[in-house]
């Protein structure tokens, strides 16, 4: 946590693409997500979430 009322979670997934063509030539498909939240300090409740979401880890194929 940045502080009591910002957090930061990093996190990435790999796999192949769905489509036959593309998982041969393409290889995998690595995508690197950042969710942001803004919480409420004295609930807790998430007020504001934003994800970024980064492909350019994984080939062009698998971009597609």
């Amino acid at each position: 946590m940045q502080s009591t009322s910002n957090l930061t979670i990093k996190w990435t997934f790999r796999g192949k693409p769905k489509n036959p063509i593309f998982a041969t030539i393409g290889g995998d498909l690595i995508v690197s997500v950042t969710s942001q939240f803004v919480l409420n300090q004295i609930s807790g409740q998430v007020l504001e979430q934003v994800d970024s979401w980064d492909l350019s880890a994984s080939s062009p194929p698998a971009q597609a």
